[in-house]
């Protein structure tokens, strides 16, 4: 009797030792914050943050109020958003009440992507980051959307970057039919740049950035 004990203690260590190691990442979505097409593919498991809360300015903000998104790229790093960082994000529903500043997440068209790269086989899906600078409407001369937003970036007061927006809005005139638009910066190569998107593009507004101390890549 005692060997058949013995038996059932032994075979219950075996079966704690061999059970496998609950996983406790979590898959999130990715907000590209770059140049999309060159842009390599970051894993997006992290630390599961459903049940997770930290306090902002003396507020309790819990995740699972949000959408998660894990950023893949350094075109948000003059807003101290970097690869690997968790973002909190709202859905925008009304979106024509936008702030100067605000951080968007947008949601890449393949047919926009396709007319913009041509020469690219390969089709892109997901999501962006970006920050918004303005709304436009297509219909209006350059000029008159240049005097709209320039006291929001001052540096379009420099002519190489005035010249870039102006590129950008004779390039999305080409594509959109629904002429009102949104303005927003983003870099590529560290070099900055100007992202034209319309309305239907627009997905949410980043609320907040996670805690490094919740974050960590499961590469």
């Amino acid at each position: 009797m005692i060997a058949v004990y013995l038996g059932v203690i032994i075979a219950i260590i075996l079966y704690y030792i061999a059970k496998p190691t609950p996983d406790n990442k979590q898959t999130y979505r990715i907000a590209k914050a770059g140049d999309v097409e060159h842009m390599s593919p970051l894993e997006s498991k992290i630390n599961d943050l459903s049940n997770k809360s930290f306090i902002f300015n003396g507020k309790r903000i819990n995740i699972k109020d949000y959408e998660v998104f894990v950023v893949d790229g350094e075109s948000m790093s003059n807003c101290d958003i970097h690869t690997g960082n968790g973002v909190l994000v709202s859905r925008l529903f009304n979106k024509n009440e936008l702030e100067n500043g605000a951080i968007v997440i947008y949601e890449i068209d393949p047919n926009r992507y396709k007319h913009d790269h041509p020469e690219s086989n390969i089709s892109q899906y997901g999501f962006k980051i970006r920050q918004f600078i303005g709304y436009a409407d297509l219909y209006e001369e350059n000029e008159v959307i240049y005097n709209k937003i320039q006291h929001i970036d001052t540096e379009l007061k420099e002519e190489k970057f005035k010249k870039l927006l102006y590129q950008k809005l004779d390039k999305a005139r080409k594509y959109f039919q629904d002429k009102k638009v949104i303005v927003s910066i983003t870099y590529k190569d560290n070099q900055k740049d100007y992202s034209i998107h319309s309305l239907s593009e627009l997905y949410g507004i980043v609320k907040y950035i996670i805690p490094d101390k919740y974050i960590s890549n499961s590469n």
